[in-house]
């Protein structure tokens, strides 16, 4: 996908002396490989949002550098949860590209190839299995089987099905999760 680059709209921001700044990661690329935000006065920012799309941990660093290494805070949801389910939070130690924690109304795990979750504490890669109440989560599509979509072939946790999103997780040594493969339906 390729982004033009027109910094008029970020200059309006950053002279009106926002603070927080929202941002998608493909629009970063584009601001860092063309060049056309040098020059701009960054250093009011004192943390940015970062969603939509995988972060890219050098276009993080390069991001966060133009606020004096200010942090990035990365979110992951979708339309159908009507909400993030992993999230950055300013209360841990963040990492370029990484969640810390699973949002407030969420609970999850990773289920290996049996649909069996890991230790919460194991590192591992495979796909998450939401909690099946999810406060936003959406209980009917328009077209399609929300059911199907969702909760076929999920397995049981704590005696709840499981309610499928379809991203492929990590979750490091540490306890970040980095998201591998960001499956839409």
């Amino acid at each position: 996908m390729l982004i033009e680059c027109d910094s008029s709209s970020l200059v309006v921001h950053l002279d009106a002396g926002v603070t927080i700044l929202g941002t998608v990661p493909s629009l970063v690329k584009a601001w860092k490989s063309s060049q056309c935000m040098e020059g701009l006065d960054w250093t009011k920012i004192k943390t940015f949002g970062s969603t939509r799309e995988t972060s890219n941990v050098d276009d993080d660093l390069w991001l966060s550098s133009k606020s004096y290494y200010k942090p990035i805070i990365e979110s992951c949801g979708g339309t159908e949860l009507a909400s993030c389910y992993i999230i950055g939070s300013k209360l841990q130690p963040q990492a370029f590209g990484a969640f810390s924690t699973s949002s407030m109304t969420t609970g999850l795990v990773i289920l290996d190839e049996n649909g069996v979750p890991y230790p919460e504490d194991a590192s591992c890669v495979a796909e998450v299995g939401l909690f099946s109440f999810y406060m936003g989560a959406s209980d009917r599509l328009l077209n399609a089987d929300h059911e199907e979509v969702y909760f076929k072939g999920m397995p049981i946790y704590e005696g709840k099905v499981l309610r499928r999103h379809g991203d492929i997780i990590k979750r490091t040594v540490g306890g970040y999760l980095i998201v591998h493969l960001v499956c839409t339906s």
